[in-house]
């Protein structure tokens, strides 16, 4: 059987959690959601530029 998700722990600054905060409920997205669909993001943008 697969994992289809793995436990990742970090730490963010302050200003960051209350606009994650902020957006999860805005947006009714979980905060994982969000953090996923950022990191997915990032890492296609630096994989374009290498």
């Amino acid at each position: 059987m697969a994992i289809s998700q793995v436990q990742l722990s970090t730490r963010i600054s302050y200003e960051t959690a209350l606009r994650l905060d902020h957006m999860s409920k805005e947006t009714g997205q979980s905060k994982a959601g969000i953090v996923e669909a950022a990191l997915k993001a990032y890492l296609d943008a630096q994989k374009q530029n290498s």
